[in-house]
């Protein structure tokens, strides 16, 4: 009976929209009078049937400014205060209602009738965010009342978020919806106006829906932010973006979440190449986020410091025992080179290999290029404070200059994330300092033999041809950077475990 009901309603709705259509009456939602207001009258009678402008009074102010209210910088989220300054209209979404449940009735999903689509009707909010499990089916219910009302009775309805739905919908053995509900889904963003922010996190839509997506998106100029994290869609849904969007100028995208989503380097650099096509073709600039992909490349450059911080531990072992005898500076500026060195590598451990958890890898990241600043300042404290302890222009001076470069640079990774020179300022600094050994060469010259000098030279040789595939960084290049980083470091190890450690103040062993 209410699958009758409901194809009964949609046959009246196309009779209506025929009857219009006969009767010579505009279309467009700029017209005098809009069909959205023609088919309500007819349909449910939510419009004013005395209204003969585009939009009546009560619909302007559900016209929400959510730019305006986030300026009044208040602690109260714009998505609260925007629905409760609406007036409360009963008339206006009964028949919307109505129409959803028996449009979940007929898709066979009565028995779990998403709660937040109904708040978002009833009051007029702002964001239409579902909860609880939330599947294809489900998305084919929605889709029938998005079809006939998104631009008319529903056209306060600015953003869709399924994410809350997807983590939910696990209790319900099925982690959101699939490749059928994101068809559904693109042919609603296909025909609305409003809609202005999709998030999908954690849906497995696939390359398919994805796909669908794309081509929704390009066709809709309103669309603005679209959220795919961990959507499972491949390298070939990132293919798909990357063709579809390299010459289109008719999309508003100017967001785009892409991370976690296993797109490997193929995908990524599909990626690359179409940003850059639209940039030589002037079209709008399109920020696609794609971390979190390259799962290989980053298994590897957890596993070459992964080895790393083993071999300081060991390391850190054996260098203590080596100074348990010597004097405090001894004690002291080799614990500071150990701690560096497990700083660096522990810190390089858990960035690549927590790289799926986007909530604190800002944190890892800023900590894995401090830990740069820090290995290098530590490096030169054992040199500085035993082979050079009696030359204050160096062991004084020069440390306490190396330590301030280094406090600087860490305040530039965790402060002034938003600095568009960080990662030439960061590459100077790296340089600038590993390279200021050649301040007090000579003097060092004179004080070390010919071996732990190669061994030095060699190190610092390390570190800088690696450099290049730090900056190039692509596909294994990071790892390659790791395997340099990780034969500098030795190197040194040597020289300060070897010749350093067991010399007296101002001296060197030979």
């Amino acid at each position: 009976m209410l699958a009758n009901l409901l194809g009964k309603e949609l046959l009246k709705t196309d009779a209506n929209i025929r009857n219009i259509k006969a009767n010579g009456m505009v279309s467009s939602r700029h017209a005098t009078t809009p069909i959205s207001i023609q088919l309500m009258r007819s349909v449910s009678g939510l419009c004013c049937e005395e209204c003969n402008l585009p939009e009546s009074e009560e619909e302007r102010m559900h016209r929400y400014d959510l730019d305006a209210l986030r300026r009044q910088n208040s602690s109260t989220s714009p998505l609260v205060l925007a629905p409760m300054s609406a007036p409360n209209n009963v008339k206006r979404v009964e028949q919307i209602i109505t129409d959803y449940i028996a449009a979940c009735r007929f898709y066979g999903c009565g028995d779990r009738i998403n709660a937040g689509v109904l708040t978002t009707i009833r009051f007029s909010l702002p964001s239409l965010r579902l909860s609880g499990g939330f599947h294809d089916a489900d998305m084919l219910a929605l889709s029938e009342i998005m079809f006939r009302h998104a631009n008319s009775a529903l056209s306060f309805i600015h953003r869709l978020d399924f994410s809350l739905s997807s983590k939910e919908g696990q209790l319900h053995g099925r982690a959101g919806f699939r490749s059928h509900g994101a068809l559904a889904l693109a042919k609603i963003l296909q025909c609305s106006e409003y809609i202005k922010e999709v998030n999908v996190k954690r849906n497995r839509i696939g390359s398919f829906g994805a796909s669908a997506l794309f081509l929704a998106c390009s066709s809709n100029p309103t669309l603005e932010t679209l959220g795919l994290e961990a959507c499972r869609i491949g390298e070939r849904g990132a293919l798909a973006f990357a063709e579809i969007m390299s010459s289109n100028s008719e999309s508003g995208l100017r967001q785009v979440d892409l991370s976690g989503n296993y797109i490997g380097f193929k995908g990524a650099f599909a990626i690359e190449e179409c940003l850059q096509i639209r940039r030589q073709k002037g079209l709008p600039e399109i920020h696609v986020d794609v971390e979190s992909n390259l799962v290989f490349a980053e298994v590897m450059n957890g596993v070459t410091h992964g080895v790393g911080m083993i071999l300081a531990l060991v390391a850190s072992v054996l260098l203590s025992k080596q100074v348990e005898n010597k004097s405090h500076r001894h004690v002291i500026s080799c614990g500071v080179y150990s701690a560096s060195l497990m700083v660096l590598y522990l810190s390089s451990t858990l960035f690549h290999s927590l790289f799926a958890l986007r909530s604190i890898r800002w944190v890892l990241r800023s900590l894995d290029k401090s830990a740069i600043y820090i290995l290098i300042a530590g490096t030169y404290t054992p040199f500085l404070q035993i082979v050079l302890a009696k030359d204050p222009l160096f062991s004084t001076y020069l440390l306490a200059f190396l330590w301030i470069c280094c406090v600087l640079g860490i305040w530039v990774e965790a402060f002034q994330t938003e600095w568009k020179y960080r990662g030439h300022f960061s590459l100077l600094m790296y340089l600038s300092m590993g390279w200021s050994a050649l301040t007090f060469l000579p003097t060092v010259i004179t004080r070390l033999p010919p071996r732990p000098l190669i061994y030095l030279v060699l190190g610092g040789v390390s570190y800088t041809t690696g450099v290049p595939f730090f900056v190039r960084n692509n596909n294994l290049d990071h790892a390659i950077w790791h395997v340099f980083v990780l034969a500098g470091s030795i190197f040194h190890w040597w020289v300060i475990y070897r010749y350093v450690a067991p010399a007296e103040l101002g001296y060197a062993t030979g």
